[in-house]
């Protein structure tokens, strides 16, 4: 009986050291793999990259073969019955060929899936640049129409730079997908 538990536990032991530690990742090159953070000292040691700053090390890298991002938050997901909290990702278009890999199921992302929804906020913003000038210099702190409106600019502003890529997202059934 002891012996029996021992090679029980030697062998579960072993195959979670293997699953976690010794397997490779099923990703091709997984050794050249590396994750990016950025560091602010002394208030955050270790914080996720700012967005937009991947799109400044993927120009501007002269050893790195790809920069691709991701953003991990949780949301509401409902199906039509009671909502569950989910792990979801954001992730930039070229992640899956940084990764080598390609969906299970479906499309990848194409660049234009990136910059669609940011041109037209660019856009929006140069527009109103002036306006926006005019509103932010020599603003009081108790100037409340002034912050209402820079907030409401800025509200504006993520919306249609969020646009494009959620009606593209509302082409997909999520029942399919995560069924797959």
């Amino acid at each position: 009986m002891t012996l029996a538990l021992g090679i029980g536990f030697s062998t579960a032991t072993f195959s979670v050291v293997h699953a976690v530690l010794l397997a490779p990742l099923p990703y091709e090159r997984p050794g050249e793999l590396v994750i990016l953070r950025e560091r602010h000292l002394p208030n955050f040691p270790e914080f996720s990259v700012s967005p937009g700053h991947d799109l400044t090390w993927r120009g501007q890298s002269t050893t790195l073969s790809g920069v691709a991002a991701w953003q991990t938050q949780s949301v509401n997901f409902d199906a039509g019955g009671e909502p569950d909290r989910v792990r979801a990702d954001r992730v930039t278009a070229n992640l899956f060929p940084v990764l080598g890999v390609q969906p299970v199921r479906g499309a990848a992302f194409s660049e234009a899936d990136d910059t669609a929804g940011v041109a037209g906020g660019l856009a929006l913003a140069w527009l109103l640049r002036s306006t926006l000038d005019r509103l932010l210099f020599d603003v009081s702190p108790t100037d409340v129409a002034t912050y209402a409106a820079v907030a409401g600019t800025l509200a504006l502003v993520a919306l249609l730079a969020s646009a494009v890529p959620a009606l593209r997202a509302t082409r997909v059934d999520p029942m399919t997908a995560l069924r797959q």
